[in-house]
């Protein structure tokens, strides 16, 4: 699936949490958390890399 559309889902996701918030089906609490939750969360799995950097004491080709 391409970024772009992921993007939207999670666009459309954290408009439907606020608009669910406003309307007084979430609340107040849980609003606010997900609307700094989510935007993070959106981030992580859109970034499109590893959660870190390869163990500097691993070289290439060498074996362990």
């Amino acid at each position: 699936m391409k970024s772009i559309i992921k993007a939207l889902g999670w666009a459309a996701l954290i408009l439907a949490v606020s608009l669910a918030g406003n309307a007084g089906l979430l609340s107040g609490d849980m609003t606010r958390t997900l609307i700094i939750v989510l935007p993070v969360m959106a981030i992580l799995t859109l970034r499109g890399r590893g959660g870190c950097l390869p163990c500097p004491l691993v070289r290439s080709g060498e074996q362990q």
